[in-house]
């Protein structure tokens, strides 16, 4: 809902799972955001993919950690 999506936004958004990637691509216009999983579309949607290592996500924004974060 857009009406939803009003000022003033967020400085950073960090979304983590397939269902919140949506969420943040919302607000990628308007505030830094980081998605701690693989997001199963290109990374370059985001500021910041931090993924297991696992997850094999590459890309110029990817940091990878050797476990997941929590």
């Amino acid at each position: 809902d857009k009406a939803s999506l009003s000022k003033p936004y967020p400085s950073i958004i960090i979304a983590a799972g397939r269902q919140a990637v949506t969420a943040a691509m919302a607000f990628r216009e308007h505030s830094f955001t980081i998605v701690l999983q693989n997001p199963h579309i290109k990374s370059t949607y985001f500021d910041m993919v931090i993924p297991p290592l696992h997850d094999e996500v590459k890309g110029e924004n990817v940091f990878s950690t050797i476990g997941a974060l929590h």
